[in-house]
């Protein structure tokens, strides 16, 4: 992740603190979700923004070096909500299912998080799915109808690229 963000910081440039990085991610961020052979827009929360533009201005230090940043990517999550995802979301609304993100990978300036859910997991009709950060709060999300049954699983991919 710290390779991710290290190249956001060097695409934006010159910032002068948390809401400078703010509105230079703002608008910038985009991605898409695959789950099976589908793929649809995502929207990057500003709780999501709000994060990234923090671990910019603020990684974690221990003894002079930086080690990571503060930012951190936990969990993929389902839901039954059908409301319209937007920027504003903090969470997933409706009965939400999660389990912890398996693989991030940072390719230049895209953030690809892979989870495969096998056939004993959220076994509902997913109406929306998001990323959240450690504390919970959504980091993107998107509407999706995707029934699931234990008969199937599910690989989702999700790319967010900094433009």
């Amino acid at each position: 992740m710290k390779e991710w963000l290290d190249n956001i910081k060097q695409a934006i440039g010159e910032f002068s603190g948390e809401a400078s990085a703010y509105f230079a991610l703002k608008g910038r961020l985009r991605g898409r979700v695959t789950i099976g052979d589908q793929t649809r827009e995502n929207t990057v929360t500003d709780t999501g923004i709000k994060a990234i533009a923090r671990a910019l201005c603020s990684p974690v230090r221990q003894s002079g070096r930086t080690l990571s940043p503060v930012f951190r990517i936990e969990w993929f999550a389902a839901s039954t909500s059908a409301t319209t995802p937007t920027p504003k979301d903090t969470t997933l609304g409706g009965s939400v299912s999660l389990r912890s993100v398996e693989q991030v990978d940072a390719l230049g300036k895209k953030l690809v998080v892979t989870n495969f859910v096998g056939q004993p997991e959220f076994n509902f009709t997913w109406r929306k799915a998001g990323l959240l950060l450690g504390d919970g709060t959504v980091f993107a999300l998107c509407g999706v109808y995707e029934p699931k049954t234990d008969q199937v699983s599910k690989t989702v991919v999700w790319e967010i690229e900094f433009s």
